[in-house]
């Protein structure tokens, strides 16, 4: 293993790890004492965990992985005591332990129910300790930072958030209410869509014709009051326009009447900032979600709208399509690459299935965000030959 202490004799090994980690996952400007763990305690043991590893992977280091995995266990172990605490578990400190445990699961273990588990632990201590408690920055920091998370993970398993509330999208910024930028109010919408799907499922298989006709349409109402809303977002002076700029040679390509390849679309988007171009993907996402949903209540109630619902979802599934070329270009390597899997995973639903050309490409780019740019998540298995360890690991 190669020495690092050679170059930097008077800092830390976790010094390194974590001024590296730090670099690769924060944006360009970000804020580092934003990051939870800098204050210490048990967080801080999360964060030195998560840099240790991440450091062994992207550099090959063997036993650098290994330490941190073994930190991973420790760590993970004493959250779940201080998870027993009543008082303890309610403190920013376990707060931001969590955020921690479920980035780490999220960018390094191929466990789905690795960071679901997390979202809905974090969950249910917001839950416990109320929206007014949120209204300091730092916990409104951690707050923003895991809404879209805790909405996934929501989408994924069925339930319902709290963070569909009124209360939970006012009370926590009540004392910074500039930090309500266009993202969060994005996001304010998006916590609504977990309850179309709940609805969507508690429906009784076989429930008297008209009465079920009946119920889906108030679905579908519910569903229409939500795009509703993302539309009035789309019109928010916030909301910069992009550019159109001609098709890079990586476009997918079909071939011609006259045999020759051609890019599917002739233009892709560039944004102002990342920041915009994830906005727009996460709206166009947000989109395809809900209208998918009432395209399959309009199919079964055979009522005459679903081409225009199938046109309205595939323009938004070739508008993610053509704004990836910018977001591949300016993502910074692993966190701005996971912003992105929502609306990616959308567009497929929506023009990847039909068409293989675009199916293949999106696949492809898939496949290099979860490897990142240099292969190093895919690494960590063979670097162990193991598979990272569960949210009920055995003693190191």
């Amino acid at each position: 293993m190669r020495s690092y202490n050679s170059t930097l004799p008077q800092m830390p090994h976790e010094d390194i790890f974590i001024t590296y980690t730090l670099s690769q996952l924060l944006e360009d400007g970000a804020d580092v004492s934003s990051m939870p763990g800098n204050s210490g305690g048990l967080a801080k043991q999360c964060l030195v965990a998560l840099s240790t590893t991440y450091f062994g992977i992207a550099h090959m280091e063997r036993e650098i992985l290994r330490r941190g995995m073994s930190k991973y266990g420790k760590s993970l172990r004493t959250l779940n005591q201080r998870l027993g605490d009543q008082s303890a578990s309610r403190t920013l400190d376990v707060l931001q332990s969590i955020m921690i445990m479920a980035l780490f699961e999220y960018l390094i273990s191929d466990l789905e129910a690795g960071w679901l588990q997390h979202s809905r632990g974090l969950e249910r201590l917001l839950e416990i300790r109320g929206p007014e408690s949120m209204a300091s920055l730092p916990c409104l920091t951690i707050l923003e930072s895991v809404r879209p998370s805790i909405i996934f993970s929501a989408l994924l398993l069925r339930q319902n958030t709290i963070l569909s509330s009124s209360d939970w999208k006012t009370l926590p910024w009540v004392n910074h209410a500039g930090r309500k930028d266009a993202m969060q109010r994005l996001i304010d919408i998006l916590a609504d869509c977990p309850e179309l799907f709940v609805l969507r499922e508690s429906l009784p298989a076989k429930s008297a014709q008209l009465e079920r006709r009946s119920t889906l349409h108030h679905l579908e109402d519910k569903a229409h009051a939500i795009l509703d809303n993302l539309h009035a977002w789309k019109q928010s002076p916030s909301i910069s326009p992009w550019m159109e700029v001609p098709s890079p040679s990586s476009a997918p390509e079909i071939i011609d009447s006259e045999g020759l390849s051609t890019p599917i679309w002739q233009t892709v988007y560039h944004f102002e900032s990342l920041y915009q171009a994830n906005i727009m993907s996460l709206y166009h996402g947000a989109i395809i979600l809900v209208s998918r949903l009432c395209l399959g209540i309009q199919l079964e109630l055979d009522e005459d709208k679903c081409e225009e619902i199938r046109a309205s979802i595939n323009m938004a599934g070739i508008a993610i399509c053509r704004s990836m070329d910018y977001h591949m270009e300016r993502r910074g390597d692993d966190i701005s690459s996971l912003f992105i899997l929502f609306p990616l995973r959308m567009a497929f639903d929506a023009v990847g299935v039909d068409n293989v050309e675009i199916g293949s490409w999106l696949k492809a780019i898939l496949q290099q965000i979860y490897s990142g740019s240099a292969g190093r998540w895919a690494t960590a298995r063979y670097l162990l030959d193991i598979q990272p360890l569960s949210n009920n690991p055995t003693p190191a």
